[in-house]
């Protein structure tokens, strides 16, 4: 049955990234530190389809007004390298994946980026305060994708 819904939601995955745009996903790939704003998109697009055709900047307002991204990253500096754990705590809210009893209550990047840990996403080894490279931000992204997917059954 695991299989069966990892193959859907890859399925599901190339529908959504052939309608995105594939200048986003090269800038995503090539960047050496992903900012707030390009983690931004793919969420958001996720979320909503018609986010597509907004900007990065546009899209982490979106994320900041559906309490994913703190409001204060919504409307504040963007543009600055986005860290492992808040980045976590991006996929974890996004696709709305169940946390333990810490992340449950509190609700923060360190148990956003814990919870990601014991799931097998992130490495023991991993810094929570190292910024993401491109590639990295899209394996974990996927990974989410089929967190949520399996958290669905």
């Amino acid at each position: 049955m695991k299989h069966i819904v990892s193959i859907c939601t890859m399925l599901l995955l190339c529908v959504c990234i052939q309608a995105q745009s594939a200048d986003m996903m090269t800038q995503l790939l090539d960047a050496e530190k992903v900012t707030y704003a390009q983690a931004s998109y793919f969420p958001a697009v996720w979320l909503d389809a018609a986010n597509e055709n907004l900007s990065p900047e546009q899209t982490a307002r979106y994320l900041a007004g559906q309490g994913i991204l703190s409001e204060t990253l919504g409307s504040g500096d963007i543009s600055r390298p986005v860290t492992l754990q808040d980045y976590a705590l991006i996929c974890m809210r996004a696709w709305n994946i169940g946390g333990g009893m810490m992340y449950t209550f509190t609700g923060l990047p360190h148990y956003a980026f814990r919870e990601l840990q014991a799931r097998g996403i992130l490495f023991n080894t991993d810094d929570p305060h190292s910024f993401v490279s491109g590639q990295r931000a899209v394996n974990i992204l996927y990974a989410c994708m089929e967190a949520a997917g399996e958290g669905a059954n």
